[in-house]
C-alpha cells in the first residue's frame, strides 16, 4: 500500500467494503475479487485515509491486539491511499449541503469516486441512492425488514 499510483484506480472502497473484507462478511467476496483484479492487472484501488483511519479505529477498539497485524496485512493490499485535503473536505461538505451525501465519511469516499472517476464500493446503505456506487451490503428489503422486526 502507498501512495504512488501505477494507474488510475477503478475503484475506491470506503470502510464498509474493506471491513467486511477483513472480516469475511457479505460483500467482501466483491472486495476479494477487486483487490485480485489490482494484483493481476499492477493498479490499485483507491482508499481515502479517513476510511483507512476509520478500518484502524474499528480493528483497534475490537481487537487491540490485532492492530499490528492489521497494518502489516493492509500495507500489503493493493491500495492507493488518497489524502483527506481542504479541497476535499469542501467538495464533501458540498455534497452534504445538496443532500447528495447523508455521510460525513460516505460524502469523503464518494468525493474520491467523483474526483477520479472511479466506481464507490461501499456496503453502507445509506449509498443505495447515489449514482456511482456499487453497493455490496445486504439486499435493502432485509435490512428493513430487521429493523422492523427489532421494533417488535
Amino acid at each position: 500500500m502507498s501512495g504512488e499510483s501505477t494507474g488510475a484506480a477503478a475503484f475506491v472502497l470506503d470502510a464498509s467494503s474493506l471491513l467486511a473484507y477483513l472480516r469475511g462478511e457479505d460483500g467482501g467476496e466483491v472486495v476479494q475479487r477487486i483487490l485480485r483484479q489490482c494484483c493481476d492487472s499492477a493498479t490499485k484501488a483507491a482508499v481515502t485515509a479517513l476510511d483507512l483511519l476509520n478500518v484502524y479505529i474499528h480493528a483497534a477498539r475490537a481487537r487491540p491486539e490485532m492492530l499490528d497485524d492489521l497494518l502489516s496485512l493492509t500495507s500489503q493490499l493493493p491500495l492507493e491511499v488518497l489524502p483527506v485535503t481542504s479541497e476535499t473536505a469542501e467538495a464533501a461538505a458540498k455534497l452534504i449541503a445538496s443532500s447528495r451525501c447523508p455521510k460525513a465519511e460516505l460524502a469523503v469516499a464518494m468525493e474520491a469516486s467523483v474526483r477520479t472517476g472511479a466506481t464507490l464500493v461501499t456496503r453502507d446503505a445509506a449509498a443505495l441512492d447515489l449514482a456511482g456506487c456499487l453497493y455490496v451490503g445486504p439486499p435493502p428489503d432485509v435490512a428493513g425488514v430487521s429493523q422492523e422486526m427489532s421494533k417488535s
